[in-house]
């Protein structure tokens, strides 16, 4: 395994696709390329739809070389390295943020929720009763009941589209 001398990359914010290659000694084309294959690897474009790759791209490019070239990895175990190396790298910077805290309370806040709460509870309550009126096994009613004449969908429990109409049901 030999080693790669180290990269003299200018102080410049974005370089385009042939300053990359003559950095890097890799063809424009590879590059294109490796852009397909390396979800790592992905350089911006500008309105015109030039590559403008961060110095970030560089070094990754640099990785991919080393790892394909003369480290000997194939393209797809070079991919799985390189997103290995990433998820691991993800694991250690990212610490566990604590929840922001409670914003202060309020007496409208207050009376807001207490009003958002008695809604909720009326509207389970009346869920519970059209289920109850939609299934006549909740009531107690045997299992088998017959269909009002003319109501379509055979299935247990199921209400009559004017009786849906009716309960605003769909």
């Amino acid at each position: 395994m030999s080693t790669q001398p180290p990269l003299k990359i200018p102080n410049k914010l974005f370089f385009r696709i042939g300053e990359v290659s003559e950095i890097t000694g890799v063809q424009p084309y590879t590059l294109r390329h490796w852009e397909m294959e390396f979800p790592t690897l992905s350089p911006k474009k500008n309105d015109a739809g030039q590559r403008l790759y961060r110095r970030a791209d560089i070094e990754m490019v640099r990785e991919i070389q080393r790892l394909l070239h003369h480290e000997g990895y194939t393209t797809a175990g070079a991919v799985r390295r390189l997103s290995a190396k990433k998820r691991a790298r993800g694991k250690l910077s990212s610490f566990p943020v604590p929840p922001p805290p409670p914003p202060p309370s309020s007496p409208r806040s207050e009376a807001l929720l207490l009003g958002v709460r008695e809604a909720l509870a009326i509207m389970e309550a009346t869920d519970a009763g059209l289920a109850a009126l939609l299934d006549p096994a909740a009531v107690g009613v045997g299992a088998k009941t017959k269909s009002p004449a003319g109501a379509k969908g055979g299935a247990r429990g199921s209400a009559s589209r004017p009786e849906r109409k009716r309960l605003g049901l769909p």
